[in-house]
């Protein structure tokens, strides 16, 4: 009967450990993911911030560019409209690539993943014994 109990002790034992283990990684997935969001949180308030003061500014600063280029052009507006968009666009398309790769590059949750690869080496090796 001892044997039995120690069974069981041992059982329950490793099924208490594994439920441990198992909270403690959610807790982990949690915090980092509470992390990550206040991170991505940061990104698009300033985006939203920066689009918002762009937006006040860039339609009268668009017509003057527009302007004093058509005047330089012998009053090709047409020209120096297509002229400013395509400068503007290879400034706009820059600067949104590198906004979203910084978000992207936020939601990696490096430390969970780290923590579950850890998990998954020393259940590997504790089927090999």
């Amino acid at each position: 009967m001892a044997v039995d109990q120690t069974y069981a002790d041992l059982v329950r034992e490793v099924s208490d450990a594994g439920r441990d283990l198992i909270k403690s990684e959610m807790d982990l997935i949690r915090a980092d993911f509470k992390e990550q969001m206040e991170h991505v949180k940061s990104h698009l308030l300033s985006a939203c911030l920066g689009v918002t003061l762009l937006l006040a500014s860039l339609g009268a600063l668009v017509a003057f560019a527009i302007l004093f280029l058509g005047h330089l052009l012998n009053e090709r507006y047409d020209f120096s409209a297509l002229i400013v968009t395509l400068v503007l666009a290879a400034i706009a398309i820059p600067l949104a690539n590198r906004a979203l790769k910084s978000l992207t590059s936020d939601l990696q949750f490096k430390e969970t993943r780290e923590s579950l690869m850890s998990i998954a080496q020393i259940t590997r090796e504790e089927r090999r014994v």
